[in-house]
C-alpha cells in the first residue's frame, strides 16, 4: 500500500467521524425541539484495495447517509390517540360550560322559581281577593319565564361559540393541509438524492397537529410523499394536491356544515377537536334545549287546562289561559316552547283575571288556585311518572352524569395518547 493510499484512508476516517460529531452536536442542540427525530449516521466499510498476489487490503471507512430514527407505526398510532384525546377534551370542556348553566348554586334557580310560582298560587287560594297575592303570582310567573329563557339563551350562546370554534379550527386545518402538501413537494425533490430528514420531521409535526383537529388517516407513497384522507378515504392531501374543507353556516340555526368540494363530510370528521365540538353541538346541546322545551310546554299546558276551568275575581269570567297557548310546529313536538313562554297579555295586565275560583259567583273561592298549586306534586310528565320538579332534577342529574363520563373519557384518552407519545419519544427523541 502506497503512502498516498494510507493518507486517503486516514482522511476518509477523519471525515466520517467529523460527520458523526457534527450530527451528535445537532442532536444535542435539538433535544427540546418538538417533532425532532434523532439522527443516526451509517458507517460502512470502504471498498477494499486489491493487491495481487497479496490480496485485498482494507479501504477504511465511509460515511453513509444520515437518517432519522422514527417508527411509522408509532407515529400513526400517536396521531390517532391524539385525535381521540383532543376530541374528548373538547367535548368535556363544552359540557362543563353547559352544566354551569343549570347550577342551582350558581344562580340559575329554575327549581326555586318553579316552586315559588306554585306557592304563589297556594297563597292566592288562601286569600283570593288579595291584589298583593295576585300580583305575586304574576311576578313569580315572570321570574320563572326569565329563568327558562335565560338558560335556553345561554345554551344558544354556548352553541354559537362552538360554531365559531369549528369555523376557526377548520381554517387552521386547511393551513396544515396546505403545509403538508408543500412539504410533500420538498421531500420528493430532496429524496431523489439524500434523505429529507428535516422536512419529514416538519411534516410529521403538521400531521400530528392536523390529527388533533380532526380524524385523518395517512400513508406513505413510494416517492416519500404522504397521502392524507378523512376516515372514509376522501383525500385531503395527494402529493402536492390539496382538497380544502369549508365550514358553511346552515339555516335555520347557523350550525356549520363541513364540506369537501360539494360533498357534506360533517359526519366523517370523527374525533379531534372539531369532531368533539360538533358532537356536543349536534347532540348534547339540542337535547338539553329539548328537555327545557318539554318542561316548559307541559307547565303551560297543565296550568292553562286548570286555569280555563276556573273563574276570575268577578265570578263570571272563565275560559281564559294563564300562559299564551303554545302551538307546536308538529303534534307532540315541544321545540320552541321555552322561548314562546309568556303570560297571557290580558292576565298580565289585570291580576283580577287570575282564575282562582272553582265555581262562578264566589269571589272568596280559591279552589281552582289550590288545584293549580297542587300541580307541583302531581306526576304529569314522562308518562305520568314524574312531577315538574322531578323531571327537572332528573334532567340536571343526567347532565351531571354526562359531564363526569366526558371527564373520565378525556382523562383516559389523554393518558393513552401520552403513553404512546412517550413510546415514540423513547425511540426517536434525543436522550
Amino acid at each position: 500500500m502506497s503512502l498516498f493510499s494510507q493518507l486517503h484512508i486516514g482522511l476518509n476516517s477523519l471525515r466520517a467521524h467529523q460527520f458523526g460529531l457534527e450530527m451528535t452536536g445537532d442532536n444535542i442542540a435539538n433535544v427540546n425541539t418538538p417533532g425532532f427525530s434523532r439522527r443516526r449516521l451509517a458507517l460502512s466499510h470502504a471498498p477494499p484495495l486489491n493487491y495481487s498476489p497479496v490480496g485485498q487490503v482494507g479501504g477504511g471507512v465511509e460515511a453513509g447517509p444520515i437518517t432519522a430514527v422514527r417508527d411509522r407505526f408509532l407515529e400513526r398510532r400517536h396521531q390517532l390517540e391524539s385525535s381521540v384525546a383532543a376530541g374528548d377534551d373538547a367535548r368535556h370542556r363544552v359540557l362543563t360550560n353547559v352544566e354551569a348553566v343549570f347550577a342551582e348554586d350558581g344562580g340559575f334557580g329554575l327549581q326555586e322559581e318553579l316552586s315559588a310560582l306554585f306557592n304563589a298560587f297556594a297563597d292566592v287560594s288562601a286569600e283570593p281577593e288579595s291584589p298583593v297575592f295576585r300580583d305575586q303570582v304574576l311576578s313569580k310567573a315572570g321570574q320563572l319565564i326569565d329563568r327558562f329563557q335565560g338558560g335556553y339563551q345561554r345554551l344558544e350562546q354556548i352553541a354559537r361559540d362552538a360554531d365559531q370554534d369549528v369555523i376557526r379550527l377548520t381554517g387552521q386545518a386547511n393551513d396544515l393541509i396546505e403545509r403538508i402538501a408543500a412539504l410533500n413537494t420538498q421531500v420528493a425533490r430532496i429524496e431523489a438524492t439524500i434523505p429529507a430528514n428535516a422536512e419529514r420531521d416538519a411534516r410529521g409535526e403538521a400531521l400530528l397537529e392536523l390529527s388533533e383537529l380532526l380524524e385523518v388517516s395517512s400513508y406513505e407513497n413510494h416517492d416519500g410523499t404522504v397521502t392524507v384522507t378523512l376516515r372514509n378515504g376522501k383525500s385531503l392531501v395527494l402529493g402536492d394536491t390539496t382538497s380544502l374543507l369549508q365550514a358553511v353556516p346552515t339555516p335555520p340555526d347557523g350550525r356549520p356544515t363541513l364540506t369537501l368540494g360539494t360533498t357534506d363530510v360533517t359526519s366523517l370528521v370523527g374525533s379531534g377537536e372539531i369532531g368533539g365540538l360538533l358532537s356536543v353541538r349536534t347532540q348534547e346541546i339540542p337535547n338539553n334545549q329539548l328537555q327545557l322545551d318539554t318542561l316548559a310546554a307541559e307547565i303551560m299546558s297543565q296550568v292553562n287546562a286548570l286555569h280555563q276551568a276556573g273563574y276570575a275575581l268577578d265570578g263570571a269570567t272563565t275560559g281564559t289561559d294563564f300562559f299564551v297557548p303554545f302551538v307546536p310546529v308538529a303534534p307532540g313536538d315541544p321545540t320552541g316552547a321555552t322561548m314562546a313562554m309568556a303570560v297571557d297579555p290580558s292576565v298580565a295586565a289585570d291580576g283580577n283575571l287570575i282564575a282562582a275560583a272553582g265555581a262562578p259567583g264566589t269571589a272568596g273561592d280559591g279552589d281552582q288556585a289550590l288545584a293549580i298549586a297542587a300541580l307541583a306534586d302531581q306526576a304529569t310528565l314522562s308518562g305520568g311518572t314524574e312531577s315538574f320538579g322531578e323531571f327537572y332534577s332528573g334532567f340536571v342529574f343526567s347532565l351531571g352524569t354526562d359531564v363526569r363520563r366526558a371527564e373520565a373519557s378525556a382523562q383516559a384518552s389523554a393518558a393513552v395518547a401520552d403513553h404512546v407519545g412517550r413510546q415514540k419519544l423513547s425511540l426517536s427523541a434525543v436522550s
